[in-house]
């Protein structure tokens, strides 16, 4: 499992001020080249998908159905839920309690 991330060049002016994005060569910028890295996704070969399918199918027996990686960032983790117990998280902020749609092709593949 990687952590990918979104890398931003921002700029200070001599006032202060950052640019995030970079100044585009503004006379004011004393080009400090400020670089933010923030997390914005997970990599994950097909052996840790397979590893999180087992892990619901309880081998082993009582896992906590997850995988981790550490960052600088923290501990990024994938868990895996059965779709009856995701599907019923009404209370979540994310759009969950419906199934998105599927591409044709991979629903067939799923056996839908």
């Amino acid at each position: 499992m990687r952590v990918e991330f979104r890398q931003t060049l921002d700029c200070a002016l001599s006032d202060g001020t950052v640019i995030s994005g970079g100044c585009g060569n503004s006379p004011d910028c004393t080009h400090s080249g400020l670089i933010t890295r923030e997390p914005v996704g997970l990599v994950l070969s097909r052996r840790n998908l397979e590893a999180l399918l087992a892990k619901l199918d309880g081998h082993p027996p009582g896992s906590a159905l997850t995988l981790g990686a550490p960052s600088q960032y923290g501990e990024f983790y994938v868990r895996a839920e059965e779709d009856e117990s995701h599907y019923a998280h009404a209370s979540r902020e994310e759009a969950v309690g419906v199934r998105g749609p599927l591409h044709p092709d991979t629903e067939r593949a799923l056996g839908g």
